[in-house]
Protein backbone atom coordinates (compact mmCIF):
# COMPACT_ATOMS: atom_id res chain seq x y z
CA UNK A 1 0.00 0.00 0.00
CA UNK A 2 1.46 3.43 -1.02
CA UNK A 3 2.23 5.47 1.74
CA UNK A 4 0.82 8.82 -0.56
CA UNK A 5 -2.42 10.07 -1.52
CA UNK A 6 -1.12 10.73 -4.88
CA UNK A 7 -4.49 12.55 -5.21
CA UNK A 8 -3.40 15.04 -2.89
CA UNK A 9 -0.35 15.91 -5.53
CA UNK A 10 -1.04 18.16 -9.03
CA UNK A 11 0.53 17.37 -11.88
CA UNK A 12 2.79 19.00 -13.53
CA UNK A 13 0.62 19.75 -16.67
CA UNK A 14 -1.84 20.89 -14.55
CA UNK A 15 0.54 23.49 -13.10
CA UNK A 16 2.02 24.66 -16.77
CA UNK A 17 -1.57 24.98 -17.48
CA UNK A 18 -2.71 27.19 -14.83
CA UNK A 19 0.13 29.25 -15.25
CA UNK A 20 -0.43 29.97 -19.02
CA UNK A 21 -4.18 30.76 -18.03
CA UNK A 22 -2.63 33.60 -15.72
CA UNK A 23 0.28 34.79 -17.56
CA UNK A 24 0.07 34.91 -21.16
CA UNK A 25 3.03 36.58 -21.53
CA UNK A 26 5.36 34.40 -19.07
CA UNK A 27 7.84 31.72 -20.02
CA UNK A 28 9.28 28.92 -18.65
CA UNK A 29 12.92 28.33 -19.98
CA UNK A 30 14.87 25.52 -18.84
CA UNK A 31 19.00 24.68 -18.65
CA UNK A 32 20.83 21.44 -18.53
CA UNK A 33 23.18 22.20 -15.45
CA UNK A 34 24.67 18.82 -15.06
CA UNK A 35 24.71 15.72 -16.82
CA UNK A 36 27.06 12.67 -16.49
CA UNK A 37 29.20 11.31 -19.21
CA UNK A 38 28.14 8.35 -21.38
CA UNK A 39 30.44 5.67 -19.52
CA UNK A 40 28.79 6.36 -16.15
CA UNK A 41 26.42 3.46 -15.24
CA UNK A 42 22.70 5.09 -13.77
CA UNK A 43 23.52 8.28 -15.63
CA UNK A 44 22.45 11.45 -13.28
CA UNK A 45 21.05 14.74 -14.99
CA UNK A 46 20.18 17.91 -13.11
CA UNK A 47 18.09 20.90 -14.86
CA UNK A 48 17.20 24.04 -13.66
CA UNK A 49 14.10 25.44 -15.01
CA UNK A 50 13.34 29.40 -14.52
CA UNK A 51 10.10 30.87 -14.58
CA UNK A 52 9.76 34.79 -16.13
CA UNK A 53 6.54 36.97 -16.31
CA UNK A 54 6.93 40.40 -18.48
CA UNK A 55 10.32 39.44 -18.68
CA UNK A 56 11.21 39.30 -14.90
CA UNK A 57 12.30 35.84 -13.33
CA UNK A 58 9.92 34.86 -10.75
CA UNK A 59 10.91 31.80 -9.60
CA UNK A 60 13.52 28.61 -10.37
CA UNK A 61 13.61 25.14 -9.79
CA UNK A 62 15.96 22.42 -9.89
CA UNK A 63 15.57 18.49 -10.30
CA UNK A 64 17.89 15.32 -10.58
CA UNK A 65 17.15 12.56 -12.08
CA UNK A 66 19.05 9.30 -12.14
CA UNK A 67 19.33 7.16 -16.00
CA UNK A 68 17.60 3.45 -16.02
CA UNK A 69 15.92 3.01 -12.25
CA UNK A 70 12.46 2.44 -13.65
CA UNK A 71 9.63 3.67 -15.50
CA UNK A 72 10.15 6.96 -17.85
CA UNK A 73 13.78 6.81 -15.74
CA UNK A 74 14.73 4.26 -18.32
CA UNK A 75 14.19 5.72 -21.54
CA UNK A 76 13.43 9.58 -20.89
CA UNK A 77 15.42 10.69 -17.92
CA UNK A 78 16.51 13.71 -19.30
CA UNK A 79 12.48 14.63 -20.33
CA UNK A 80 11.43 13.56 -17.10
CA UNK A 81 13.89 15.92 -14.61
CA UNK A 82 13.21 18.69 -17.29
CA UNK A 83 9.46 18.22 -16.37
CA UNK A 84 10.13 17.88 -12.55
CA UNK A 85 12.75 21.04 -12.81
CA UNK A 86 9.34 23.29 -14.58
CA UNK A 87 6.61 22.04 -11.51
CA UNK A 88 9.27 22.52 -8.68
CA UNK A 89 9.74 26.04 -10.31
CA UNK A 90 6.17 26.86 -11.31
CA UNK A 91 5.53 25.78 -7.18
CA UNK A 92 8.05 28.07 -6.26
CA UNK A 93 6.15 30.57 -7.78
CA UNK A 94 3.00 29.58 -5.98
CA UNK A 95 1.19 27.66 -9.14
CA UNK A 96 -1.25 25.10 -8.06
CA UNK A 97 0.44 24.64 -4.25
CA UNK A 98 -3.50 24.78 -2.43
CA UNK A 99 -2.68 20.60 -2.40
CA UNK A 100 1.51 20.33 -1.85
CA UNK A 101 4.47 22.08 -3.69
CA UNK A 102 5.39 18.78 -4.49
CA UNK A 103 4.02 17.56 -7.99
CA UNK A 104 1.95 14.00 -8.19
CA UNK A 105 4.70 12.74 -10.60
CA UNK A 106 7.24 13.69 -7.86
CA UNK A 107 5.55 11.26 -5.66
CA UNK A 108 5.14 8.45 -8.08
CA UNK A 109 9.09 8.80 -8.49
CA UNK A 110 9.45 8.39 -4.67
CA UNK A 111 6.91 5.40 -4.84
CA UNK A 112 8.79 3.86 -7.60
CA UNK A 113 12.15 4.03 -6.19
CA UNK A 114 10.85 2.98 -2.89
CA UNK A 115 9.15 -0.22 -4.49
CA UNK A 116 12.69 -0.82 -6.62
CA UNK A 117 14.80 -0.91 -3.26
CA UNK A 118 12.47 -2.90 -1.29
CA UNK A 119 12.57 -5.73 -4.18
CA UNK A 120 16.70 -5.17 -4.58
CA UNK A 121 16.72 -5.41 -0.73
CA UNK A 122 14.78 -8.90 -1.25
CA UNK A 123 17.27 -9.96 -3.65
CA UNK A 124 20.08 -9.28 -1.97
CA UNK A 125 18.91 -10.85 1.23
CA UNK A 126 18.09 -13.98 -1.01
CA UNK A 127 21.50 -14.55 -2.00
CA UNK A 128 22.91 -14.31 0.92
CA UNK A 129 20.13 -16.76 2.98
CA UNK A 130 21.11 -19.10 -0.33
CA UNK A 131 25.00 -18.62 -0.97
CA UNK A 132 27.00 -21.24 0.52
CA UNK A 133 30.11 -19.18 0.03
CA UNK A 134 31.12 -17.24 3.24
CA UNK A 135 33.37 -14.70 1.06
CA UNK A 136 29.95 -13.40 -0.61
CA UNK A 137 27.59 -13.96 2.41
CA UNK A 138 30.34 -11.58 4.21
CA UNK A 139 30.11 -9.36 1.38
CA UNK A 140 26.35 -8.63 2.02
CA UNK A 141 26.92 -8.56 5.34
CA UNK A 142 29.68 -5.28 5.12
CA UNK A 143 27.52 -3.46 2.61
CA UNK A 144 23.79 -4.27 4.02
CA UNK A 145 23.93 -0.73 6.08
CA UNK A 146 24.98 1.13 3.02
CA UNK A 147 22.16 -0.54 0.32
CA UNK A 148 19.69 0.07 2.55
CA UNK A 149 20.75 3.28 2.45
CA UNK A 150 21.04 3.89 -1.36
CA UNK A 151 18.91 2.56 -3.99
CA UNK A 152 21.60 2.75 -7.07
CA UNK A 153 24.06 1.48 -4.81
CA UNK A 154 22.16 -1.31 -3.95
CA UNK A 155 21.03 -2.25 -7.36
CA UNK A 156 24.74 -2.21 -8.39
CA UNK A 157 25.80 -4.08 -5.59
CA UNK A 158 22.48 -6.84 -6.80
CA UNK A 159 24.55 -6.93 -10.43
CA UNK A 160 27.91 -7.89 -8.24
CA UNK A 161 26.93 -10.21 -6.86
CA UNK A 162 24.98 -11.80 -9.54
CA UNK A 163 28.60 -12.02 -11.51
CA UNK A 164 30.14 -12.94 -8.61
CA UNK A 165 27.95 -15.97 -7.97
CA UNK A 166 27.91 -16.80 -11.83
CA UNK A 167 31.94 -17.00 -11.66
CA UNK A 168 31.62 -19.73 -8.77
CA UNK A 169 29.24 -22.18 -11.28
Amino acid sequence: MSRFDLENYVQVKDRVRDFWDKHEVGQITTEMVHLDNADVKNRMVVIQATVRVDGVIVSTGIAKEREGLKGANMTAFIENCETSAVGRALANFGVSVDKSMASREEMEAVEAVEAGHTTTLAQIKSVGLACANEEIREEIREHWTECQSDPVLASEFLAQLEVAIQGLE
